[in-house]
């Protein structure tokens, strides 16, 4: 785990009017653990959940170009079963969503979009406060928000090693 910091200045991926609640710590997803799928070590300890309606515009937090997007998952956590890693493949529980890369080589998640909610495409280039796409609660989520996340990779590629970062909000 790291104690590392943005360089960047991020801006808020929801208005804050639309904002329910922000939480950090509380989610049990929000920690450092080992992907046997991946065999890689990801941490999420910096992530920050943005509790808000279905439906609200979710908007880019810094330039940058999108790397990638899913859009078309519909699976979501039943709360019906027990609170466990694996309740969804691992590959589904950010559930829809889009990744931005950024300078100084910075990257950002958005995860938890409605299903066909995003309207950027791969290789785009938005801007700060550009619309990215929709609230949901797709993937490992109980109730519509929005799991946000800077992040670095620490080993080269191919290897998917990340750190999240601790954002410094502008």
């Amino acid at each position: 785990m790291n104690n590392f910091k943005t360089i960047n200045l991020y801006t808020y991926p929801v208005e804050k009017r639309y904002i329910k609640k922000i939480a950090t710590t509380e989610s049990p997803a929000h920690r450092r653990y080992y992907s046997e799928q991946h065999g890689a070590w990801y941490d999420l300890t910096h992530a920050v959940d943005f509790l808000c309606d279905e439906g609200t515009p979710i908007r880019a937090a810094f330039d940058g170009e999108i790397i990638a997007v899913v859009n078309n998952l519909t699976k979501n956590y039943d709360k019906r079963q027990p609170l466990a890693k694996h309740v969804l493949p691992e590959d589904e529980q950010d559930g829809n969503y889009v990744v931005i890369k950024h300078p100084h080589d910075e990257l950002s998640i958005y995860s938890h979009l409605r299903k066909g909610g995003i309207i950027v495409t791969k290789g785009s280039l938005v801007k700060t406060g550009d619309i990215l796409g929709y609230s949901g609660s797709t993937g490992w989520s109980l109730k519509p928000h929005l799991h946000f996340m800077v992040f670095k990779f620490t080993k080269p590629a191919p290897a998917k090693d990340f750190e999240s970062l601790e954002v410094v909000w502008g």
